[in-house]
C-alpha cells in the first residue's frame, strides 16, 4: 500500500498485524508502549518491513506520519486500558 491512514496502522499493529516483524498485539503492545519500548517511528518502520506500507512516495520517512501514527496509537491505549 502506497499509504495507510496513520489510525488505521495504529490499527492494525494494535490487532497484531506486525507481529511477525517483532511489534506484539493487544496487551502487550498496550504495556511496551507505555514502557516506551513501541515507538510510532518503530510502528512504521516495521509496516514497511512487512509490505504493509511502501515508502515509495517518501510517507513512511516523514516524522510527521511517525508522529500521527504514535498520537493514534496513544489514544487506541487509552481507550483500552
Amino acid at each position: 500500500e502506497a499509504y495507510i491512514t496513520p489510525q488505521t496502522l495504529a490499527t492494525m499493529a494494535y490487532h497484531g498485524y506486525l507481529e511477525k516483524e517483532g511489534i506484539p498485539g493487544y496487551s502487550t503492545f498496550a504495556s511496551e508502549f507505555i514502557q516506551g519500548k513501541i515507538t510510532g517511528e518503530k510502528v512504521v518502520e516495521a509496516a514497511v518491513k512487512g509490505c504493509l506500507l511502501s515508502d515509495k512516495y517518501g510517507v513512511a520517512s516523514h516524522s510527521d506520519y511517525s508522529e500521527d501514527v504514535e498520537q493514534q496509537i496513544r489514544s487506541l491505549v487509552q481507550m483500552n486500558r
